[in-house]
């Protein structure tokens, strides 16, 4: 399973993290109505912004492929979330069990033969999957800090999509630009029936943090789970390649999960 550092878009930059002493920003946030109105519609759409909002923490199965090349590697997988920033998702192969942690900026990689690597703080604060997508558009409508643009209508395979780029307010003093940069993302939006078509944002290569590659979360296949809409089909992109494919099987909400289900040491 050496595919593992390309893997889920964790490019492991096996070293310190980037020089963050960018001047704090001052220019003030661009919320554009037009997208703030359809980001509203959307949530409302995939079970209102009250219903998402009381999301404190979930536990997911089902199971994930790895695409490398002409071969697939598929198996078992618990995906436990907490918040936009706290994840593991632990799969079994037949080879023994690999998971990935993140936990408060600081991540590890677990191989299935017990090999551990950190993973750097750039790559960790955007680690997790967005299994329930539309977390981040509440997030982003809540917080006035957060830039919010409409991008423009264009056609997603057989459909319409609105595309809005979000781009949140850094709480890190001394790195908000640099902190930004990496969190901002694309929402496509289905123009027909509101539901969040596709998730993009930039990672980067091992051996370059500064080249950037352009990374897909794509959503099929809603329903109805314990009160969330939630897309039973996710697929990550890297470049336009195939990485993953998700397949959510069950799906459980705030079970009370503490900080002992994410562990980084």
């Amino acid at each position: 399973m050496r595919l593992a550092l390309l893997v889920l878009s964790f490019a492991f930059v096996l070293g310190s993290s980037p020089c963050l002493n960018s001047q704090q920003s001052t220019a003030p946030p661009q919320r554009d109505l037009h997208a703030m109105e359809i980001l509203a519609q959307s949530v409302s759409s995939m079970g209102g912004a009250q219903s998402v909002s009381s999301v404190r923490d979930f536990t997911a199965t089902g199971t994930i492929t790895y695409f490398s090349g002409e071969k697939e590697v598929t198996g078992p997988m618990i995906i436990k979330s907490r918040g936009m920033g706290d994840f593991r998702l632990e799969t079994q192969f037949p080879n023994g069990v690999r998971s990935i942690t993140v936990r408060d900026g600081r991540g590890t990689l677990i191989e299935t033969d017990g090999q551990r690597t950190s993973i750097p703080y750039h790559n960790a604060i955007k680690a997790a999957i967005p299994v329930l997508p539309q977390i981040i558009v509440v997030t982003a409508l809540a917080d006035e800090t957060s830039s919010v643009e409409f991008a423009g209508t264009m056609d997603q395979s057989s459909h319409r999509a609105h595309r809005m780029l979000i781009h949140p307010k850094s709480r890190v003093r001394g790195a908000e630009e640099v902190i930004s940069k990496l969190m901002e993302k694309s929402i496509f939006i289905d123009a027909d029936n509101g539901r969040i078509t596709k998730v993009s944002d930039k990672t980067h290569p091992v051996d370059s943090f500064l080249r950037e590659l352009d990374r897909d979360f794509e959503f099929e296949a809603y329903v109805s789970m314990n009160g969330q809409v939630v897309p039973t089909v996710i697929r990550e992109k890297i470049g336009g390649s195939p990485i993953s494919e998700f397949h959510i099987r069950s799906i459980s909400f705030n079970t009370g999960l503490t900080d002992k289900d994410f562990p980084t040491e």
